[in-house]
C-alpha cells in the first residue's frame, strides 16, 4: 500500500532505473484497495491472497509519512517491518486483559 501511496524511487533488487513510479494518493481508498486486491488475486499473475478493504487503505494512509520524491526500497522495507511488528506483538496491557 505505501508503493502505491507514494510511488518509488532508486534501484529495486540491485537494478537501476531511469524514472521512478508515480504516487497513486490521489485515487481514492476504494479504487487503491480494488488495484492491491486484483493484483493479490490475479490467477493471471499467479496470485491468491486477502482482498484489500477500502478501511485498511485508509488506516495505512493515515499512518504512512507523505514522501514526495518517493519511497526508497529501503524505505519501504522498514515500513513492511513496522506492519509486521504491529500485527505480530501486542502490548504487555493487551495480554493481560485478555487473560482476565
Amino acid at each position: 500500500m505505501q508503493l502505491l501511496l507514494n510511488g518509488m524511487r532508486g534501484p529495486v533488487d540491485g537494478k537501476t532505473y531511469t524514472d521512478m513510479m508515480p504516487s497513486m494518493a490521489a485515487n481514492d481508498d476504494k479504487w487503491i484497495a480494488s488495484v492491491l486486491s486484483y493484483v493479490r488475486n490475479s490467477s493471471e499473475l499467479g496470485n491468491k491472497s486477502s482482498v484489500v478493504t477500502p478501511e485498511e487503505v485508509a488506516y495505512t494512509r493515515a499512518n504512512t509519512p507523505v514522501i514526495p520524491a518517493g519511497m526508497t526500497q529501503q524505505e519501504l522495507e522498514i515500513f513492511k517491518l513496522g506492519r509486521a511488528e504491529r500485527t505480530n506483538w501486542s502490548k504487555p496491557d493487551d495480554k493481560d486483559k485478555s487473560h482476565k
